[in-house]
């Protein structure tokens, strides 16, 4: 499929696959004798990979290595080890973020509004300004 029918099938734009290619994380595809790149469905599959790893906030030249490495027919290096092991931690402690957020959340959910309470708060808050500026004022 040549890179317009390729870009609407994985919902991006042919700049975006233009520049994936340009920094290696779509590889050259096969070219028609008129020169037009012609992609397969293994290059579809790289896409959603690309982008779920770049919503995770990873860098695109860590996105570039984990998909050399994945891509290796061979056992991986010390060096990628380390690297993956490295990821597995900052995904983990990404994990226990996303987690605590969520729990802090959940707990919020629970609470159900006061509204006297609420504007007893925000009066005295206001009351709390006023005097602040009055005795600033002096």
């Amino acid at each position: 499929m040549n890179i317009s029918e390729f870009a609407s099938r994985v919902d991006e734009t042919p700049r975006t696959i233009r520049f994936y290619e340009s920094i290696g994380l779509l590889p050259d595809p096969e070219r028609e004798p008129n020169d037009y790149r012609n992609y397969d469905d293994c290059d579809c599959d790289r896409v959603p990979i690309i982008r779920t790893l770049q919503s995770a906030g990873h860098a695109l030249n860590d996105i570039a290595r984990l998909l050399t490495i994945r891509d290796a027919p061979s056992p991986i290096s010390d060096d990628d080890l380390r690297f993956i092991t490295e990821k597995q931690s900052e995904v983990d402690a990404q994990l226990r973020t996303v987690n605590d957020f969520r729990t802090q959340l959940a707990d919020l959910s629970h609470k159900r509004p006061n509204t006297k309470e609420r504007h007893v708060a925000t009066d005295r808050c206001r009351y709390q300004r006023d005097d602040e500026i009055l005795h600033a004022e002096k």
